[in-house]
């Protein structure tokens, strides 16, 4: 039930993963509000669990949060911090061109620079899980991760199921 990843696809560290993962639909009416997708990938210290919410153009981050994680409490476990997610909102996953493109900056985000769409501002002194995050987010939206399944959404939009969900 699992796949290996091969090691060139393989930013997050995870050598395999589930061929199925859980993702979640959230409806407004009749209409797709929010797509909830899990992300992991190795930390500092151990693996780095997330949910990731984006919006119905399936590209903008509506929402971010690390559950579980086990970086180095003051530095790594920003990541866990609400003002610091809060920035997530409204970045873009991918480039007009279809390619991963967010990502934690290297330092504060300039406004209204070529990449602000695209980044975060950078973790002050936990550079090591800045690079975790950044290539669990390259890993989870890249070819190997759910970008097919992403495409496959764009093309073929989900109906909201009718009746009781069993």
């Amino acid at each position: 039930m699992s796949v290996t990843i091969p090691a060139h696809q393989d930013q997050a560290g995870l050598g395999r993963r589930s061929r199925f993962e859980p993702v979640y639909l959230v409806w407004k009416e009749d209409r797709l509000d929010r797509l909830i997708l899990p992300v992991h990938g190795n930390g500092m210290w151990s693996m780095i669990y997330g949910y990731i919410a984006l919006e119905p153009d399936l590209n903008t981050i509506s929402g971010m949060t690390f559950y579980e994680q086990n970086e180095t409490p003051g530095l790594g476990d920003q990541i866990t911090h609400v003002h610091w997610l809060e920035q997530w909102k409204g970045r873009r996953v991918y480039d007009h061109q279809g390619n991963p493109r967010f990502r934690i900056s290297d330092g504060v985000v300039e406004p209204g620079s070529a990449t602000a769409d695209y980044e975060v501002d950078a973790l002050t002194g936990a550079t090591v899980t800045a690079n975790a995050v950044n290539d669990l987010m390259q890993y989870w939206f890249g070819p190997h991760g759910y970008q097919p399944f992403l495409l496959a959404m764009r093309e073929h939009p989900p109906e909201k199921p009718v009746g009781p969900i069993k």
